[in-house]
This record gives C-alpha cells, sequence and structure tokens, in this order.
C-alpha cells in the first residue's frame, strides 16, 4: 500500500514538472515571465482577487516576488493599481485590455496541456480529480 501512494505522489510530481514547463513555454511565447502571467491568469480568473496579499496565498510565493511582477505587469502596461475608496493605503489591481490579449492566448493554451493530461479521463474522472486534488491541497496547506 506505501509504495503504490508513493508511486502515485511520484507521478503526480512528474505531471507538475511538466506542467511546470508548459507554463515556461507559454509564457516564453508571450514575452513574459513565468510568474507574471500567472499573476495575470489568477486574476483574470479570480474577480474578487486583486490585492498582492491575496495572489500571495493563492500562488504559495513571498509578497515580495508578487510585487516583483507586479511592477513589471504594471511597467509592462498589463495591470493598473487603483486607490481603494476605503482604505487609501490599498491598491486594487486591475488588468488592461493588454491584459486580456494576453490571458486569452494563455487560457487557450493551458486548455489544450488539460486536453493533453485528461486525454482517456471520463468528466467524471476530470471531477473526481479536481475533488481529490483540492483535498490534497488543503492537508498540505496546513504544513506550508
Amino acid at each position: 500500500m506505501v509504495d503504490e501512494v508513493f508511486t502515485s505522489l511520484f507521478s503526480l510530481r512528474a505531471v507538475m514538472r511538466h506542467n511546470e514547463e508548459y507554463l515556461k513555454e507559454t509564457a516564453k511565447k508571450l514575452d513574459m515571465a513565468p510568474m507574471d502571467l500567472l499573476v495575470l491568469v489568477v486574476l483574470n480568473a479570480n474577480y474578487d482577487m486583486h490585492h498582492a496579499r491575496d495572489l500571495a496565498k493563492e500562488l504559495r510565493c513571498s509578497k515580495g516576488r508578487i510585487s516583483e511582477s507586479v511592477y513589471r505587469l504594471e511597467t509592462g502596461g498589463y495591470i493598473e493599481k487603483h486607490q481603494v475608496d476605503t482604505d487609501r493605503r490599498k491598491s486594487r489591481l486591475v488588468l488592461t485590455g493588454k491584459a486580456t490579449d494576453v490571458v486569452v492566448k494563455a487560457n487557450t493554451s493551458f486548455k489544450e496541456l488539460e486536453d493533453l493530461v485528461f486525454q482517456g479521463f471520463t468528466e467524471e474522472d476530470v471531477e473526481e480529480f479536481k475533488r481529490l486534488a483540492l483535498k490534497l491541497n488543503r492537508n498540505i496547506g496546513s504544513e506550508i
């Protein structure tokens, strides 16, 4: 049993490495850093997540790394910072039209990867995988 679980987790590691390489290739094609692309995709998909603190938590990285990415994206014209009316110390991150074009291309590319990874899976298999992956993430989330 332990050997089967270890082998399964190791297989997930291989899938994650492939995912990371795919992200790097996609970002390179779009002339962006992988983290910058992730920030745009996450901001686009999560309408209520517009602060660096939230992005750092979602992407499991430091606020400093997010700040670097936000700076590059802002100077590149992909995002704008809007001051929050209720708290002038905070900024809300908003995607520009330039970012929207990149996100559409990235999502198309990520869909191709998803199709490759889940070929031969039923819709039920994919939903079960998502459910289990979220559960695994919650389990290790308290350890990180």
